[in-house]
């Protein structure tokens, strides 16, 4: 009998949405970073190159027994769909429980002008991140000072590209407390990118309403970096479905813009402490299942049985097949 230690709960494999789900994800990943290793390589960017075939290989080997799929190589890589999936769903679990007793919160947008590739990488790191930290910095000092309250929330970093004009749109999301600290936000956000001879920002494009489910617009706030599909016109309200596109050049230089930062933060108050230990737990009469590229699937060597059965659709198989690396 096959004996195997593992760590963690395990996904349900009774559960045919999440186990399709996840054969689309690595799906999706696996021909996406064979494109962005491409880019890399022809940057010499040898760094990311590295953190590419980590996410390469992501879930490469599984292994099965009592219903559950268990895994130990998760890469927690931002390019990885099914890693990015997982933290989004562990993000929302840890600050879901804090949130939900806020009596008023309100959800937030804030943003500037869009801009070309050549100057995100500063505008996400020298301007938008420094300048929200300075807004909650003073009003933190306020506060301190018995002068005006503190501002508290979840802010998430998350940046849209615009294939029409070729320009990219670094944005904040974002859950406070109340109404107040929506309206400073707001209004010290602009005051920051006042300038007479330039046009940052503008109040039409920053956005505030309150929250009426709050895991809905958790859900909403922690995207956590990037779209993989894009509308050709992202602008347009109407969104046409099948129409996505995959830029992998314009995926590439948002992952660059954001590489070493925190894409969701909270501020203006402290959280449980909470357990990091996953039990360890030892597996009896387990099976053993590989990627295979070519079946879209994971297989099991001695059967040759397909793990999750999934089929990706025509649509799917067209976007992926079409990814665009050269737009930017």
């Amino acid at each position: 009998m096959k004996q195997r230690l593992v760590k963690g709960k395990g996904s349900d494999l009774t559960d045919q949405k999440l186990q399709q789900s996840r054969g689309k994800k690595k799906m999706i990943s696996r021909i996406l970073i064979k494109v962005l290793l491409e880019i890399a390589e022809k940057k010499g960017n040898k760094r990311f190159q590295k953190s590419l075939w980590n996410a390469y290989y992501c879930l490469d080997k599984v292994t099965t027994a009592n219903g559950r799929m268990y895994s130990a190589n998760y890469c927690r890589s931002r390019i990885c769909t099914v890693c990015a999936g997982n933290k989004k769903a562990v993000m929302i679990n840890k600050y879901y429980p804090v949130l939900k007793h806020w009596e008023a919160p309100y959800f937030v947008t804030l943003t500037v002008k869009a801009i070309p590739a050549k100057n995100l990488n500063k505008w996400i790191n020298e301007g938008m991140i420094r300048g929200f930290n300075k807004i909650v910095a003073k009003y933190k000092k306020r506060n301190d000072r018995g002068t005006g309250m503190k501002l508290s929330g979840i802010r998430a970093l998350e940046c849209n590209f615009n294939s029409m004009k070729r320009t990219y749109n670094p944005h904040f999301h974002i859950v406070v407390a109340n109404k107040k600290m929506a309206e400073i936000l707001i209004d010290e956000w602009l005051n920051l990118w006042k300038s007479d001879k330039q046009i940052f920002t503008s109040r039409k494009a920053q956005h505030m309403r309150p929250i009426v489910d709050m895991e809905k617009d958790l859900i909403e706030t922690i995207k956590y970096g990037t779209k993989i599909f894009t509308q050709p016109n992202p602008d347009k309200k109407e969104k046409r479905k099948g129409a996505e596109r995959v830029y992998a050049m314009a995926i590439y230089n948002i992952l660059n813009a954001m590489k070493g930062r925190h894409l969701v933060e909270h501020f203006g108050f402290k959280m449980p402490a909470s357990s990091k230990e996953n039990e360890t737990i030892i597996l009896t009469d387990s099976k053993d299942w590989k990627y295979d590229q070519s079946k879209l699937d994971w297989v099991n060597k001695e059967t040759d049985q397909v793990l999750t059965q999934f089929s990706p659709t025509p649509e799917l198989v067209k976007m992926v097949q079409d990814i665009d690396s050269e737009l930017e």
